[in-house]
């Protein structure tokens, strides 16, 4: 997407040459979380209430959209602007660790990239049942009040050219 190219590789391993990882930080403003190439030299945690009462989890439109789509329960972490051109390909993974007062969750996984116009255009989106992520055909409960390493790793496949000036944004949703 956004280069109007289409190339063909033999297996999904061969979509990318490279790999960009992104580390979440704690420190917020503005309702957004930082998301940093670099890993922070302090690890610390989000404390977070989540209602699980209030309702469904926000779908990802596919389409540019001005505003991004939020609710109460969800984290939004942002990197700082992209400063060379580069294709994003594959499928996107994210590993979080997080310590919960329940046996499972739903957890919301979406990423996106904000052009330097203000655009959110999706990239990667998941739901996946907590319970799951070690193995999809044996559930495995967490343990309350234990932090815990959660893989996120079924999302679906992206590629598309990011300019300079573009941002990756990130959102984690809880249910």
């Amino acid at each position: 997407m956004e280069s109007n190219e289409w190339r063909h590789v033999s297996s999904l391993n061969q979509m990318h040459n490279d790999s960009l990882r992104f580390y979440l930080e704690n420190i917020s403003s503005n309702n957004r979380f930082d998301l940093l190439v670099k890993k922070p030299r302090k690890i610390s945690f989000i404390n977070q209430t989540v209602n699980f009462g209030a309702g469904i989890l926000p779908g990802v439109s596919i389409i540019e959209v001005n505003v991004l789509p939020t609710q109460k329960e969800q984290l939004t972490f942002m990197s700082n602007p992209i400063v060379k051109p580069f294709v994003i390909s594959g499928a996107v993974t994210a590993s979080i660790e997080a310590s919960v007062n329940k046996k499972d969750m739903d957890i919301m996984f979406a990423i996106y990239a904000l052009t330097p116009e203000g655009k959110y255009i999706a990239l990667a989106f998941n739901v996946q049942r907590a319970s799951y992520a070690k193995d999809r055909t044996k559930r495995n409960l967490l343990k309350p009040n234990i932090k815990q390493n959660i893989g996120i790793v079924n999302t679906y496949m992206t590629s598309r050219q990011l300019r300079k000036g573009s941002r990756i944004v990130s959102c984690f949703g809880y249910k």
